[in-house]
């Protein structure tokens, strides 16, 4: 399995992916503009990587080990524009 984030930049509205295998404490930037994120924010998103391969490994072992149903966990953000809330 493979737990990755799809990260969309604001400033030039593209997307790239960061992967938990893979982490690296270096800078997160925005391939296509080179902005930089927050290192707190980083440690949010790594935080959260973190969480989503954990449940995952745990529906895999209870699927190998207990017959269990297998699901798989995916996080995902849909932008609705603040001013579309009543």
């Amino acid at each position: 399995m493979a737990t990755k984030a799809k990260i969309t930049c604001q400033n030039c509205n593209n997307s790239f992916d960061v992967f938990w295998a893979n982490w690296s404490e270096s800078p997160i930037r925005c391939p296509y503009c080179l902005k930089g994120m927050d290192s707190h924010m980083q440690g949010e998103i790594k935080a959260a990587l973190a969480t989503v391969a954990d449940l995952n490994q745990h529906f895999l072992k209870y699927h190998l080990e207990h017959q269990e149903p297998l699901f798989v966990v995916s996080v995902e953000h849909t932008h609705v524009p603040l001013d579309k809330f009543d």
